[in-house]
């Protein structure tokens, strides 16, 4: 009988060990996991934090690119009017010369006019 419980005991004491053994097991498993948690909670803090930043730096790009386009299409309605501007000047140029070289043609026939029948009769009525 004493046998038997000796039996007996090393049983229950082999499995307590072995019990022993799986919750050390269990523990470091749980510990493991738990650091891993607070590892991918860290990094989902870090991304999360990153998203925010990129999320403003879009809508500040969003807004440059407003501004950008805006300005853009001032400059452009700027460089055709300043193109109309030149073509229109071009023009005038043109109409103004050919207005001078008129002018000029109308003094000329006036001097010769001048030359022609004024003159004359003036040095006849000065003699």
């Amino acid at each position: 009988e004493l046998r038997r419980a000796r039996e007996t005991l090393d049983e229950i004491e082999h499995k307590k060990a072995e019990e022993a053994e799986n919750r050390v097991i269990v523990y470091e498993r749980a510990r493991n996991l738990e650091n891993e948690i607070t590892t991918v909670e860290a990094g989902l803090k870090t991304k999360t934090m990153s998203l925010r930043r990129n999320k403003i730096a879009l809508e500040e790009t969003e807004e440059d690119r407003t501004v950008a386009m805006t300005l853009r299409t001032k400059l452009e309605l700027q460089c055709k009017e300043g193109e109309e501007n030149v073509n229109m000047g071009e023009a005038n140029l043109v109409k103004n010369k050919r207005e001078i070289e008129e002018l000029n043609a109308k003094i000329a026939e006036a001097k010769e006019k001048l030359k022609s029948q004024v003159l004359p009769v003036f040095e006849d009525a000065k003699e």
